[in-house]
């Protein structure tokens, strides 16, 4: 009974991790993994996400989209996104933003501070919305609307912590009818789109590989519990033809006493 029970769950585990890597693999989403960014991106298992830059005339337009930004960089498998409040305190206890000039600066003295393999930074490359003017009618009466549409840019890249090499850049832009935060979801997504398809596809290459490992342990569980029956079924055989043996000597041994 215990062996069946420790076989069902051996099974369901592998059954579970092999359904956890076809649902990493639906979540690609048809994105393509550049050979290249997993390289780059091997090893990083911790990041923090640095305030971007305001675009020009818009301020407070660098919160927002560094917002979306991380909205998208959230959703990847094994990846730790610094916490956000905690970042900023650090950041304005040291001034880091004011007193470092470059990327490679600003990202090795956050990462000395956090402790993350790397540093994300960007800055907002457009932020604007453009007026269209819809006609219309109501009743006998013309009537015209004004409709805007919200187009927002970013550049971002990521600095290694532990050589200050800059493993990706990428630009994204958006354009949306509902206002600046959807445009800045649209543009994070596609600038952190082959970031977020190599983390995923990660997970699923280690949870396919956890499932087959796991697929392995079952199919030898049950052999071991079908050799346990095997070896069990050969030592009753054997007692029955003891058994049968010792009744045949004694009903031998009768015959020879008559």
């Amino acid at each position: 009974m215990k062996d069946g029970m420790r076989k069902a769950m051996v099974g369901w585990a592998a059954i579970g991790l092999l359904a956890a890597a076809m649902w990493l693999g639906g979540c690609e989403e048809q994105l393509q993994v550049d050979p290249e960014t997993a390289k780059a991106l091997e090893g990083v298992k911790s990041i923090a996400v640095v305030p971007f830059v305001d675009a020009h005339n818009a301020a407070g337009s660098g919160e927002l989209v560094v917002t979306a930004a991380m909205e998208h960089l959230y959703t990847c498998p094994d990846l730790r996104v610094y916490e956000r409040a905690q970042l900023k305190a650090l950041i304005d206890e040291h001034d880091l933003l004011k007193a470092m000039g470059s990327d490679q600066e600003v990202a090795a003295k956050i990462g000395q501070l956090t402790g993350v393999d790397a540093v994300i930074l960007g800055e907002v490359t457009q932020y604007e919305a453009q007026a269209e003017a819809h006609a219309g009618s109501v009743g006998m009466f013309a009537s015209s609307r004004t409709k805007y549409i919200h187009r927002v840019g970013m550049f971002v890249r990521a600095v290694r912590i532990r050589d200050g090499r800059v493993i990706y850049a990428h630009s994204g832009e958006g354009v949306s009818p509902d206002g600046y935060t959807g445009a800045a979801g649209v543009a994070a997504k596609q600038a952190f789109g082959p970031w977020v398809a190599t983390f995923r596809h990660r997970a699923k290459v280690e949870a396919e590989k956890q499932a087959k490992a796991e697929q392995a342990r079952a199919n030898a569980e049950r052999a071991r519990a079908e050799a346990e029956i095997a070896k069990a079924k050969a030592e009753k055989a054997r007692a029955e033809a003891e058994i049968a043996k010792a009744e045949a000597e004694k009903a031998r041994a009768e015959a020879e006493t008559k």
